[in-house]
């Protein structure tokens, strides 16, 4: 099926030397999802029109403004690179996305300029805005050498996840000025963001159409390169070291197939939430893909967390999150999948650009490890609201009478080596005198500290018990940092105390005994209870909110 568009504005731009064809296109109203299309082109004498052309997926709100007949033509241009500077992605505390105007730049020279700038005079604009997430902007315009640039930090808070972007722009002398003059905070921040927009547009490849340059015939050329299908319209809106680029160049074709393949399952996944065959074609795909990046060392990281993120797909676990319906997650997958599609981009580029091949490598890394990071977070938090809502015994059997892994044929399977419980021996010697201690001080919370977070480290080597370790981590990191006042250390210590206990007990029956029917059977009240304890150390804490008591096994 091609898709229609319910509006078409078609207007110039560009120089008396050289004109440029600007058409912008949007999806029918009746659609449920909406996109924009811009595409840019010029023909030369010798019939072959060039172009640009991007994509976007956008809601409801936006298609309205950006539909409506009364806005100018070049302001709705505007705004489409506004809005995708914005969806530019810069998930990375290390990494600073560039958008230069000026082949000869580089970054560091730049940042060295605006690091000597910042110690005499930084007035940065500061700007906060709250839709459904906070979030925070931070931007200070400068100039180094009669070059303008503008360096930008964004925060996106929501109350489980920030993700910082961090921009680097060149302005022209115009626009340097024309900044500075406007009134808000939220127009310069727009403008800055139409500006990435705007160069990241002029980075993207060039096509080239052979046309007949009669003028039927070239609005014809010019529909067919417009109209796309929904599942191409979907797929196109999520989108220094040598050696990897051209090994991986060498297969490009394969790698560029298999992860088309798994775009599309991917999306399939989180749309299709009732069709248990989209795990499985996930999966499979995520294999495939796996299969073409083998033996390359320098991909040992991603591939690494491609496999924990096919054995979270093959249990059920990430498809059972994304049935909780957690927008946060979703994005966080999509996002997953644009830096995909960024990295393929730049591998079948015929522009080789192996520099940013290489950034959007280190991307791709990030967020993948993002991705894993988040879901152990977000399932740890779903498990303590589901153990605090049921206040079910750990231990009842399950009405269902599903299948359970025992202890021994878990253990006939892993693969655990002696260092596992010598690690573990080791940490519970920290805490063997806990028992005989009545006051909790900094000594006490420092030992408590190095047991969680090496208990976390050990559980996190075994699959099926990393939402354990990440739990413990957590646990650990706001112990480490909490304000604990004397009217919660007598309680604090009380739980603490039954809950190394429990895990104790716990290992044993698992590791030592071998005697527990079901390896998970601490789940509930485990997650039960370091809720509770989270709450004792959080700076909301409420004696009377405490949900019962702790359960003991």
């Amino acid at each position: 099926m091609i898709q229609t568009y319910s509006h078409t504005f078609t207007f110039q731009t560009g120089t008396e030397k050289e004109r440029l064809e600007n058409i912008i296109s949007i999806t029918e109203e009746e659609e449920k999802k909406h996109y924009l299309q811009f595409m840019q082109y010029k023909t030369d004498d010798n019939s072959l029109m060039s172009y640009r052309q991007v994509n976007i997926k956008v809601d409801r709100a936006y298609y309205l403004e950006i539909a409506n007949i009364a806005i100018d033509d070049r302001l709705r241009r505007r705004k489409i690179f506004t809005l995708l500077g914005k969806r530019r992605f810069g998930f990375s505390d290390r990494l600073i996305d560039t958008y230069f105007i000026s082949k000869d730049l580089h970054q560091q020279d730049v940042l060295e300029g605006y690091k000597a700038i910042k110690k005499e005079h930084y007035d940065p604009i500061i700007f906060e805005k709250v839709v459904h997430n906070l979030n925070k902007y931070e931007a200070f315009a400068f100039e180094v050498k009669n070059r303008y640039f503008v360096h930008m930090f964004q925060a996106n808070v929501s109350k489980r996840k920030t993700i910082h972007k961090i921009f680097l722009v060149e302005l022209t002398e115009i626009g340097y000025l024309f900044l500075n003059s406007l009134d808000s905070s939220e127009q310069k921040i727009d403008y800055i963001f139409n500006k990435i927009g705007k160069i990241y547009f002029k980075s993207l490849n060039e096509e080239r159409l052979q046309i007949d340059n009669s003028v039927a015939k070239l609005e014809e050329s010019v529909k067919t390169v417009i109209s796309k299908n929904p599942y191409e319209l979907e797929l196109s809106s999520n989108m220094n070291d040598s050696k990897l680029f051209h090994e991986l160049r060498d297969n490009s074709i394969m790698i560029e197939k298999a992860y088309f393949n798994l775009y599309g399952r991917g999306v399939d996944l989180v749309s299709q939430l009732d069709k248990e065959q989209s795990i499985t074609l996930f999966s499979a795909a995520i294999v495939a893909l796996i299969n073409q990046l083998k033996n390359i060392s320098q991909l040992d990281e991603i591939r690494s967390y491609f496999d924990e993120i096919y054995m979270l797909a093959e249990d059920g676990k990430l498809h059972g999150l994304f049935k909780k319906h957690d927008q946060d997650l979703k994005d966080i997958f999509l996002y997953v999948l644009e830096c995909l599609t960024d990295w393929n981009s730049h591998l079948n580029s015929a522009e080789k650009n192996i520099r940013k091949f290489n950034i959007a490598t280190i991307d791709l890394q990030n967020s993948l490890k993002h991705l894993i990071d988040t879901y152990f977070k977000f399932n740890h938090e779903y498990n303590c609201q589901d153990a605090k809502i049921t206040k079910e015994l750990v231990y009842k059997k399950d009405e269902d009478n599903l299948h359970y892994t025992s202890a021994i044929e878990y253990l006939e399977d892993a693969e655990i080596d002696s260092e596992f419980y010598d690690e573990l021996i080791e940490l519970e010697s920290e805490v063997i005198d806990l028992a005989y201690l009545s006051d909790f001080d900094d000594e006490v919370r420092q030992k408590l500290v190095r047991f969680f977070s090496g208990y976390s480290r050990t559980l996190n080597s075994l699959f099926e018990f990393k939402d354990l370790g990440y739990s413990l981590s957590l646990l650990s990191k706001q112990l480490s940092t909490a304000v604990i006042d004397e009217r919660r250390c007598d309680k604090l210590l009380v739980f603490v105390k039954a809950f190394i206990a429990d895990l104790l007990e716990w290992k044993n029956s698992i590791f030592i005994e071998k005697s527990a029917e079901n390896i998970h059977y601490i789940d509930k009240s485990f997650y039960s209870n370091i809720a509770q304890l989270e709450h004792l150390l959080s700076d909301q804490f409420d004696e009377s909110a405490l949900f019962g008591d702790f359960e003991m096994f």
